[in-house]
């Protein structure tokens, strides 16, 4: 991939395929840092952006 364009306000970023790789195997699973306590909220929308806000409520 390259990065064709970053745009924080609109919260976008412009890739271009570059070369598609076969994959052979899995990947591995993902790998989370936050072992403890709880997230209420997890927010998606930097701090410089007006026209949206995305964020993820947990119960």
């Amino acid at each position: 991939m390259y990065i064709k364009s970053i745009l924080p306000q609109r919260m976008k970023i412009k890739l271009t395929v570059i070369d598609v790789l076969a994959c052979r195997e899995p990947p591995p699973p993902p790998r989370y840092f936050i072992t403890d306590g709880h997230i209420s909220q997890w927010v998606y929308t930097p701090d410089c952006c007006d026209r949206k806000y995305i964020a993820t409520e947990f119960e």
